[in-house]
């Protein structure tokens, strides 16, 4: 049986130690709950792993560590990485903007789709930090601010597009951008 590390420190099983990845993570994660953390991560021997870990290197491991957050932390971590991601797309809408201006719509159709998809893949993890009110603001004003503009796409009205990119989702963005306080931490005011 694997040496098991719990944020660098030895952990002991009162019980039967686990005999599967799942039931080690389903453990160490009723733990952490107990404790206000979650989990934020596990190496096999010095190798990182995503939570369906091949059961074999589980079995052959001869450590494990595992790293948690507490739950503040978890929520720093996804409002610095949704803000990251508000400045890729913001930048990234700008640029968009410039080519539907610049180029016939069957040319752009297909990245005005695209960005629209990550448009809504953003919108999901913003929409998971809602506990906040500032990230609550900007999730409700960018699913306010989609309606119109996916109604300009659906219209192939390029120039529509870009008035409610430019006038209505950038600054939901730019604004989205500005939760990042120092650290990468959602502490900006809205």
């Amino acid at each position: 049986m694997a040496e098991i590390y719990l944020d660098g420190e030895a952990v002991q099983f009162d019980g039967p130690a686990p005999s599967s990845w799942e039931q080690l993570l389903a453990l160490i994660e009723q733990s952490l709950a107990a404790s206000g953390r979650v989990l934020a991560g596990a190496a096999i021997d010095g190798v990182g792993v995503e939570a369906a870990a091949d059961p074999s290197r589980y079995a052959a491991a001869a450590r494990i560590d595992v790293r948690s957050l507490s739950l503040a932390e978890a929520v720093a971590q996804v409002s610095g990485d949704c803000a990251r991601r508000a400045r890729e797309l913001g930048a990234e809408g700008g640029e968009l903007c410039q080519a539907v201006v610049r180029q016939p719509w069957p040319g752009v159709v297909a990245g005005v789709l695209a960005f629209g998809g990550r448009l809504g893949e953003f919108l999901q993890q913003a929409s998971g930090l809602v506990s906040d009110a500032g990230w609550a603001a900007c999730a409700d004003e960018l699913t306010t601010a989609l309606g119109p503009w996916m109604d300009a796409v659906a219209a192939s009205d390029a120039a529509e597009v870009c008035v409610r990119l430019d006038r209505d989702i950038l600054p939901v963005l730019e604004r989205a951008a500005q939760r990042a306080g120092p650290g990468g931490a959602g502490t900006a005011s809205s």
